[in-house]
């Protein structure tokens, strides 16, 4: 072969191999772009819904939170907000719809007593299934708080708000009701009374029954408050009352169980629970009653006197004396 063909040789191979080289950079470029995007679309996916921008306290008893939209998804229906003191403990919890979070938005007022106790924000939402129950919360984002200013304390008012004088407003501050059973929240400039759940205001405690004959009810701080008393048990009649016991009579007295001891009567597990000290009589236990049959022929005794001509008492019982016991006295 000349140099000519030996030159057009080597350039084909170093063509081939340059070839080769560019597609393997190519190949290895396109695998970690799409890996890139793998992760990428992964991060979307546990990505959170919201997060909170800005959380501010402006008084004794306002806090601003701002919210902002990452990924928003249709089917969420609450938001959840959660208030934390320095020990991580709970100071109060907010929900609010989607709807009002959006007129406002994305900004919500607070109303806690005494801000400076609040150290941070965590916030949740509630999302509903296709079946339109609310599923489980999902944790969006935490703050914290930090306040370099002077808390304001305010002057005791014994009358508070009320919501006929107060409508417009710009903090939950001003939407005070001075009912204990609600929660005065501003949205969108007005004020609104949201329910506490299971909560009941009242004035006195006979404006507080829950028909249940085993509580104490009492109102306390204008809430109705329902203790449970101590053993009792509640009833709609008598069959409601079994304490498996046979030795006492069950009743259901104004909704309440009331349970009587049966005079004489003793409860058993076994047959040495049934102990009367009399030899004259067989002790049974049957079902859970003692029972004591008498041993016929057999008189208990204490001394002789007690067991007529020809006997003595032995072993508590009268027994046929034998002939050198006949002369012992008593």
């Amino acid at each position: 072969m000349d140099d000519k063909g030996m030159s057009r040789s080597m350039k084909s191979i170093w063509l081939t191999i340059a070839i080769v080289i560019s597609l393997f950079t190519l190949g290895v470029i396109l695998i970690f772009a799409l890996n890139i995007g793998s992760e990428a679309n992964g991060l979307s996916k546990l990505g959170s819904d919201f997060s909170i921008i800005n959380a501010q306290k402006i008084n004794y008893e306002d806090i601003n939170v701002t919210l902002k939209k990452t990924s928003y998804e249709e089917n969420i229906e609450n938001i959840k907000f959660i208030f934390y003191d320095n020990n991580e403990s709970i100071i109060k919890e907010y929900v609010y719809s989607m709807e009002e979070i959006q007129k406002n938005a994305l900004r919500t007022s607070f109303y806690i007593e005494n801000t400076s106790r609040v150290k941070k924000v965590s916030v949740y939402t509630v999302k509903k299934l296709k079946s339109n129950s609310e599923d489980i919360q999902k944790f969006q984002d935490v703050y914290e708080i930090k306040f370099n200013g002077t808390i304001f304390y305010p002057v005791e008012d014994e009358t508070g708000y009320s919501r006929e004088k107060i409508i417009n407003c710009v903090y939950a501050s001003d939407c005070k009701d001075n009912n204990p059973c609600t929660v005065g929240s501003c949205s969108n400039g007005l004020c609104s009374y949201p329910l506490i759940p299971g909560c009941e205001f009242c004035g006195s405690d006979l404006e507080c029954q829950d028909n249940n004959s085993c509580t104490k009810d009492s109102c306390f701080n204008r809430k109705c408050n329902y203790t449970l008393i101590d053993a009792c048990e509640q009833c709609n009649s008598k069959l409601d009352c079994e304490d498996n016991n046979p030795c006492t009579e069950n009743h259901c007295v104004d909704k309440k169980c009331e349970y009587t001891n049966i005079s004489e009567c003793e409860s058993c597990s076994s047959k040495s629970d049934c102990e009367d000290d009399n030899p004259c009589t067989e002790n049974v236990c049957s079902k859970n009653k003692c029972t004591y049959l008498s041993i016929p022929g057999c008189i208990s005794c204490s001394k002789n006197s007690e067991c007529g001509e020809g006997k003595v008492c032995s072993g508590n019982i009268c027994v046929v004396a034998e002939v050198n016991s006949m002369n012992e006295t008593e």
